[in-house]
């Protein structure tokens, strides 16, 4: 019995220094200044690190953070910045500041979170009584092949490769012995992960709710009485899903955020994304037979070519049974009832990130489906599937070798096991390089001239322009250029100033539409204006380029304070901000006198009687919807089209631009402004005939 612990804790410290070993061969270059690495240096990534150091080093809450979406802060669970991690270097700021290792100490643990996913893993195939050097080997091969790798290029809360893994061995552990003290580490775990990303959460209650429904079928001793279910199950997924509801609404009060975000269905799995070998070299003559689906990145969860055969020969070998009409268990894969089921819950995952029943003509199903249109990367679910069939693919070639100890079992072994290291090899062998980046976002050296003369107390907001707004959905304004965000959050991050813009997710709608009038044409006051907590003036960072017409308007009316090789630094007064609508009234109204409009076409106002627009009052059509006048088109929206407008415009210039304008009812309605707009316009060419373009 000695000896046997004596393996255990030898092969367990393998399994670390092993995995550890492979860690710093492949990503070592990370190790070397990972307080100024940025594995993701723009769009998601370099947000959660910007969350992530504005959280610690100014937030004065724990659970709402003030750095994005001014003047009304966000919920850090919808910023990114990881609140599990960032509140436990802020609880340790009396003991310990490690404000400004808060980027290392983020790079670290998602790097070592891939050594701790080999851990479990060989805990589990210690569990399931394996040898300890051929479980520390595979334990070590499917965490370097995980498709939660590909994450660490910006989708950090999601990089947490122990998780899975985690509450699988949590699952056996509680099946081997249940106790209500084993049900509350799950629930502590679940909690925990949960917090960190909301998907592990539903990853999680899968494989839990069909653990314990199919196991109450099983008539097991424990699992066939109800109130042990219920009772443990509670413990288990409600009560940290209402912990964590609670956290939210401290966090804020925010009560329209929208139901159905972009993506459930486009973000999807499929057979090819996740048993095809794409893009490995060594099957490159594959290729010439079925090249593959052409996925979204998102779409990929490859789970290796020897865990592919194995699941393929696994369902050979049930159709052969099933034609022979032998008894037939369509869950059994191998002789662990345990271990079955839980592959039983991960192939339920695997046929939600494909999209069924969806995707059979069944997407009006998800109007139904509440808070699951949430979980809009379906494909993630895939990942259930990843480590449960590599998982039994191990236990079950160990087993065949072991039982039956002939050639071709040793020789499967033989084939897939290195396979398997293969793929694993393949899929970090570049990965080191790709993340090795650098940002300006917390480095104290760049010499920014007036920026170390700025009085960030004088300020209540940063306005970058161009202006961008990410998450409400509905209404959006992507940055026409990356650089715009690293300059604002590194300005942010050096004086402590939040910014009035949003890169966040599920932003409230209300939020929404206050604020982003700033970048629009100035129709009527500023909404957000009177929701400001201070008269301070606006702080604009901007590089000068791409801008639109109404954003120029709002530079315009700022005063610049320095320039920087980077950037340009103005400043906005609130007073300055009210008078923008004004002035764009009388600025119309001068263009209506300095053009000498006196010509009146169809109640329009022109130089010369020729006719260049087309207008429609929809007067014709009689509504009780009309916004002005008594007509309005009225059609149904969703899954259909209709036509607003079929004809030519007269006296048409192809050197102009012309613009597509129309008022839309409920705009500020979930979903109505996600419409999808179609316009086909005629093109003569020189022959004078006429194509057709969308």
């Amino acid at each position: 019995m000695q000896r046997s612990k004596r393996h255990f804790y030898l092969y367990l410290l393998l399994t670390f220094f092993f995995s550890g070993l492979i860690l710093y061969g492949y990503f070592g270059q990370l190790f070397e200044s990972p307080n100024t690495t940025f594995f993701g240096a723009e769009g998601d990534g370099l947000l959660t690190y910007y969350s992530s150091v504005y959280h610690v080093k100014y937030d004065s809450s724990y659970f709402h953070q003030e750095a994005i979406n001014y003047p009304f802060g966000e919920s850090v669970f919808f910023t990114g910045c990881q609140p599990i991690l960032t509140n436990s270097i802020k609880l340790l700021k009396p003991l310990i500041d490690l404000t400004d290792q808060t980027i290392g100490i983020t790079n670290l643990i998602m790097l070592m979170s891939i050594v701790f996913s080999a851990v479990i893993l060989y805990l589990i195939f210690q569990k399931l009584k394996l040898p300890g050097f051929y479980s520390a080997v595979c334990a070590t091969a499917i965490a370097y092949l995980s498709p939660q790798i590909a994450r660490l290029g910006g989708h950090f809360t999601l990089t947490y490769q122990f998780a899975i893994p985690g509450i699988i061995y949590l699952i056996l552990l509680f099946a081997e012995k249940p106790s209500t003290a084993k049900s509350l580490l799950i629930a502590l775990f679940v909690f925990l992960m949960a917090s960190t990303h909301i998907y592990f959460f539903a990853f999680f209650s899968i494989l839990l709710l069909y653990f314990f429904t199919h196991s109450f079928f099983l008539k097991t001793p424990f699992f066939s009485d109800w109130k042990n279910i219920l009772k443990h199950l509670s413990i288990q997924i409600i009560l940290p899903y209402l912990i964590i509801q609670i956290l939210i609404h401290l966090g804020n009060d925010v009560w329209d955020r929208t139901g159905t975000p972009y993506g459930f269905l486009a973000y999807k799995s499929s057979p090819g994304g996740v048993f095809w070998p794409k893009q490995k070299p060594y099957f490159e003559w594959m290729t010439k037979l079925y090249s593959g689906e052409n996925l979204e990145w998102e779409g990929i969860s490859y789970v290796g070519i020897s865990a592919s055969i194995f699941f393929f020969m696994f369902l050979f070998t049930k159709l052969k049974a099933l034609v022979q009409k032998q008894k037939l268990r369509l869950y059994e894969i191998s002789d662990n009832t345990n271990l079955n089921l839980l592959f039983a819950a991960s192939f339920i995952s695997l046929i939600i990130s494909f999209g069924l029943p969806f995707i059979l003509g069944l997407n009006n199903l998800l109007n139904y489906m509440g808070p699951i249109k949430q979980f809009r990367g379906i494909a993630r679910f895939a990942w259930n599937f990843y480590y449960l069939i590599n998982i039994v693919m191990v236990y079950v070639l160990y087993k065949n070798l072991s039982t039956k100890n002939n050639t071709s079992s040793k020789v499967i072994v033989c084939a897939m096991l290195p396979l398997l290291l293969f793929d694993a090899h393949r899929n970090i062998e570049n990965i080191g390089s790709y993340l090795n980046n650098r940002s300006s976002l917390t480095d104290e050296k760049i010499d920014e001239g007036g920026l170390r003369k700025l009085e960030p107390k004088k300020y209540q907001a940063i306005l970058p322009l161009p202006y961008f707004h990410i998450g409400s959905e509905n209404m959006s304004f992507e940055p026409t250029e990356s650089t715009i965000e690293e300059y604002a959050f590194e300005l942010s991050i050096k004086t402590g100033i939040p910014i009035f813009a949003v890169h966040a997710s599920r932003t409230s709608l209300s939020q929404t539409y206050a604020c982003i009038p700033i970048a629009l044409e100035p129709l009527a006051p500023f909404p957000f204006v009177n929701l400001l907590p201070s008269t301070k003036p606006f702080l604009i960072v901007t590089n000068g380029s791409n801008l639109s017409e109404n954003q120029q308007r709002v530079l315009g009316k700022a005063k610049e304070l320095f320039s920087t090789p980077r950037y340009h630094i103005l400043e906005l007064s609130i007073d300055s901000i009210k008078q923008i609508q004004k002035q764009f009234y009388f600025e119309v109204q001068k263009e209506i006198e300095t053009k000498k409009l006196t010509q009146n076409v169809n109640g329009f106002f022109t130089q010369d009687s020729i006719k260049t627009w087309f207008f429609n009052d929809f007067e014709d059509r009689k509504s009780m919807k009309a916004f002005e006048g008594a007509g309005a088109l009225e059609g149904e929206l969703s899954n259909k089209e209709f036509m607003i407008f079929e004809g030519y415009s007269p006296a048409v210039n192809k050197e102009n631009k012309y613009v597509f304008s129309f008022w839309l009812a409920n705009v500020k309605r979930d979903l109505f402004p996600r419409s999808t707009i179609k316009v086909a316009h005629d093109i003569g060419d020189k022959m004078g005939e006429k194509t057709k373009h969308t």
